[in-house]
């Protein structure tokens, strides 16, 4: 709890010095807080999808995007090569989630097209989860 204490005395202290030390004192909480809200999230996250069983079912194809290689530029490093990505945008029971696929899956279906997969419905959430699919 001293890291906390020594956190908010740091604020206080920021927050009672001229106009600049005010406006890094609202930057620094508001960073604080943006980290705080991920680490909560990503806990919800791994709450509501660890540890269940997978269940069977069917999803249909709503859509497919595919992502060329590209170079990336950085100002701090060499240009990091990308490749190419492709994705598959399923359906199922009203609700929609993304899978990366191998270029030979993404030319084997079409828009419509009815697949099996592994899903995982949310313990708190009404979340779909796709694990896998399975290509016929």
């Amino acid at each position: 709890m001293s890291v906390l204490k020594d956190l908010k005395d740091f604020f206080v202290y920021l927050a009672q010095g001229d106009a600049m030390e005010k406006v890094l004192a609202v930057i620094m909480i508001l960073l604080v807080g943006f980290v705080a809200f991920l680490l909560c999230f990503g806990a919800y996250v791994a709450c509501d999808s660890w540890f269940l069983d997978d269940t069977e079912g069917t999803a249909e194809v709503q859509g497919r995007a595919y992502s060329p290689d590209h170079y990336q530029t950085m100002w701090y490093s060499t240009m990091p090569y990308t490749p190419g990505s492709w994705t598959l945008f399923l359906q199922m029971r009203g609700q929609a989630d993304g899978v990366s696929v191998n270029e030979a899956a993404y030319r084997t279906v079409a828009d419509g097209t009815r697949l099996g997969v592994l899903y995982r419905k949310g313990r708190f959430s009404d979340w779909l989860y796709i694990t896998e699919v399975r290509f016929p």
